[in-house]
């Protein structure tokens, strides 16, 4: 397959330019690149100055083609540095090599032919490749370069050699100095622009992975306060840790519907199964489940080894949350016989489900995760404790909420143990014909 010289020309060109870079962060690579792309971009103006002076057969300018030498083979050096790790005496050497170079070209064809204005650019450069902890050496090459440019310009005035130059050899010195310095100017706040959007687009693609990991761990809703309050910014350094802290998330709600589902034979098959397939059977089934409950606009709480906690009616309330949980509970307990399990096994799922006030937020520091607490909750838990392996057990309270939309074996009074004697039913399914298993006539 034809692989387009410019496509070719570009690999080169990155491969030069993340010369060095390997395990370095994001901020020490973009350095060591715009070091080593000006390296480049400086050996081929070099090149191009010593083709016109050989061009014109400038015989006394032959110290200047060594100056062009020994520049190109200090930006080589330069390269290499970075390659071995010596970033910081690579920045240094690429501060000296140009002021160094111009200063003694300029001596020789005066300032009349504009290589001065190179210190202008290079000197740009400068603050886009130290660090702040190097700003004493910004500072010394910046006074320098000052230093160098009002020489060259002012003192230089008539070439030190005592030759006669080819007709229009400074005219032309000069018109190819402030072209390269525009070109060198355009190069070098293009590349480190396209390093901005290259770091700007990296940027948002880590704040649309965190948005998602942090909605996956949390409530839309509940995210966007969570963030909200981290933008106060942290306490001050003589404020203590808890005075002025923002208050924490927690809410109040009237009426959610809290499900407890755990996988009966779980423990026995844990034994049998490697660790690889176990992890990966109960991926599998929780994964089902978070579809189960994305479908139906609940919310998963978290999951407890074996056991699968979700709630409907929070943190946004919504009328209809015991019948969306009670069509979840009916989803997943059909989804159990689908599941491919080793020869000999057998996983049955019981539920528990309680409608009732809960308070619901996020605490801690680390970690922290979306929880509910009450007496719901701890009466949803005893009822999946105290249910029957493949049945959907449920208080007086739900099933009254239900309606007749729901079909119920009643269960009488059981002991409940922390809660005593409690009306409780089995859930059978939608009232009316439906698949087996899922749907029962009352």
């Amino acid at each position: 397959m034809h692989y387009p010289i410019h496509h070719r020309l570009r690999d080169h060109w990155q491969t030069l330019s993340r010369h060095g870079t390997q395990g370095l962060d994001y901020v020490s690579a973009r350095r060591v690149m715009l070091v080593n792309q000006f390296c480049a971009i400086a050996i081929a103006l070099n090149i191009v100055y010593a083709g016109q002076v050989i061009i014109l057969d400038a015989a006394a300018l032959s110290v200047f083609l060594w100056l062009v030498l020994i520049a190109c083979l200090a930006f080589v050096g330069v390269m290499l540095l970075n390659g071995t790790r010596h970033q910081r005496l690579a920045r240094w050497i690429l501060s000296s090599i140009p002021v160094t170079t111009l200063f003694i070209s300029a001596y020789f064809i005066s300032g009349g032919a504009g290589l001065q204005l190179y210190l202008i650019v290079i000197w740009t450069l400068l603050f886009l490749i130290y660090t702040r902890r190097e700003w004493i050496a910004l500072l010394f090459f910046s006074i320098v370069y000052w230093l160098g440019f009002l020489t060259i310009e002012f003192w230089f005035v008539t070439p030190a050699l005592d030759y006669d130059f080819p007709a229009g050899l400074i005219e032309q010195i000069h018109a190819l100095s402030v072209t390269g310095t525009f070109l060198a100017v355009a190069l070098v706040v293009g590349l480190f622009f396209t390093e901005i959007h290259r770091a700007e687009r990296r940027l948002q693609e880590e704040f649309e992975h965190s948005e998602n990991l942090l909605r996956n761990i949390l409530p839309a809703s509940i995210a966007e306060r969570l963030k909200n309050q981290s933008d106060t910014g942290p306490l001050p350094a003589n404020r203590s840790q808890t005075e002025d802290r923002p208050a924490p998330i927690a809410d109040g709600h009237v009426e959610a519907t809290v499900l407890f589902a755990d996988l009966v034979g779980f423990t026995p098959l844990s034994s049998r199964l490697p660790p690889a397939a176990l992890v990966q059977l109960l991926n599998e089934i929780f994964c089902r489940f978070d579809d189960i409950v994305l479908m139906h606009g609940l919310e998963k709480i978290k999951t407890i080894g074996d056991a699968y906690m979700l709630v409907g009616g929070l943190p946004e309330a919504r009328g209809d949350h015991a019948q969306a949980v009670a069509r979840a509970a009916l989803e997943m307990q059909a989804l159990m016989p689908q599941l491919r399990l080793p020869a000999d096994n057998v996983l049955q799922l019981r539920i528990g489900i309680h409608s009732g006030p809960v308070v619901a937020g996020v605490i801690g520091r680390h970690k922290f995760a979306y929880d509910i607490w009450g007496e719901t909750v701890n009466l949803a838990s005893r009822l999946e404790s105290h249910g029957q392996p493949g049945r959907i057990h449920v208080s007086q309270p739900l099933a009254e909420l239900l309606g007749d939309e729901f079909s119920f074996e009643d269960r009488g009074d059981i002991n409940i143990k922390g809660i005593g004697p409690t009306r409780t039913s089995f859930l059978l399914g939608k009232t009316g014909a439906g698949p087996a298993g899922l749907r029962h006539n009352p």
